[in-house]
């Protein structure tokens, strides 16, 4: 299949590499059952695979000889702070995303299908009324630094873009630009698996027909801030999400039938000594750290490219060990 790609800061333990790119081995106090590592940048032999069009042209169909494992399917959540710390982040991930997406086309040319939607850590504003809830599909944006727009219609005819969207770097780059009015409460993990869970997926709902039993879910959660109680003075506590690391990895894997390996969490989170005064996200990379299927980059980094060049090589395993949904 073809996608048509238009042209266009806070708590961890992690040390940055430089290249925005970091492995990452947990303490006692946070740490999940796995390791989140960075795999290596995907290598020139898959360039032949990728035909980037501009909405026209026949897309081919999957690799009849692969594996009968391989995923057919992916859905892409991204989970966006829209707190008032993350305009030039934001910006990067818009930057990044057109390269991303097509490396991860290139890497997975059996996957037919593509859902992709964004998130943000509280419940949106800019969404119209009914969907602006925690956990729902940004479909159009409002506040200061967004793109200010009513993003759809999109040609998926639901809430979600995929890969018949005719200029899908452009309308991307609406949605993900959220602006940062946003809560200083971020609740990264919780509207994150609050995107997938059936009350928002279910007929009428926000987020209806997103997420698929039989789709590689991949996860990007982008924040310069931990998901932890934060107590102001004279404005008193906010909680973040509900229960530890364990418990939102536990929720993750419950909404895709309990199989850890059918998902992939990719943090782009700051660490406890970095240049753009990012928070330790230690929480969000001990949730990253649960899963087989881990990547922790570099919220501070200058350009996100190298991160998500690596992380395709984390997606194409995934997808090459996909396992069905009985």
């Amino acid at each position: 299949m073809c996608l048509a790609l238009g042209c266009g800061g806070n708590d961890t333990q992690q040390t940055p590499t430089g290249d925005g790119v970091s492995s990452v081995t947990l303490g006692e106090d946070d740490s999940g059952d796995q390791d989140a590592t960075s795999s290596d940048s995907l290598g020139d032999d898959s360039s032949d695979k990728l035909d980037v069009s501009n909405g026209s042209g026949d897309s081919g169909s999957a690799d009849d000889g692969g594996p009968m494992g391989e995923c057919q399917k992916v859905d892409l959540l991204f989970v966006i702070d829209n707190s008032g710390s993350m305009q030039d982040e934001q910006a990067s991930l818009v930057a990044s995303f057109e390269g991303f997406v097509a490396g991860i086309q290139a890497e997975l040319s059996q996957a037919e299908s593509y859902h992709i939607g964004v998130v943000t850590t509280d419940a949106y504003s800019g969404n119209g009324s009914g969907c602006n809830t925690l956990g729902a599909l940004v479909t159009s944006t409002s506040g200061d630094a967004s793109s200010n727009t009513n993003c759809e219609p999109f040609s998926s005819g639901a809430r979600y873009l995929d890969e018949t969207e005719p200029d899908l770097a452009a309308k991307f780059s609406c949605i993900a630009q959220v602006g940062i009015s946003g809560s200083g409460d971020e609740i990264q993990a919780q509207a994150g698996y609050h995107a997938l869970s059936p009350l928002m997926n279910g007929p009428g709902a926000c987020n209806e027909g997103f997420i698929r039993d039989d789709a590689l879910l991949v996860v990007v959660i982008i924040s310069d801030e931990n998901d932890q109680e934060v107590c102001v003075p004279f404005f008193g506590c906010m909680g973040g999400s509900e229960g530890d690391p364990v418990d939102w990895f536990e929720k993750f894997k419950a909404y895709k039938n309990g199989i850890q390996e059918n998902i992939v969490v990719l943090a782009l989170v700051g660490d406890g000594d970095n240049s753009c005064g990012a928070d330790n996200c230690s929480r969000l990379i001990a949730l990253t750290n649960w899963f087989f299927n881990g990547s922790v980059g570099d919220i501070c980094a200058p350009s996100y490219e190298t991160f998500f060049n690596d992380a395709i090589a984390v997606i194409d395993d995934a997808c090459d060990n996909f396992t069905p949904p009985e």
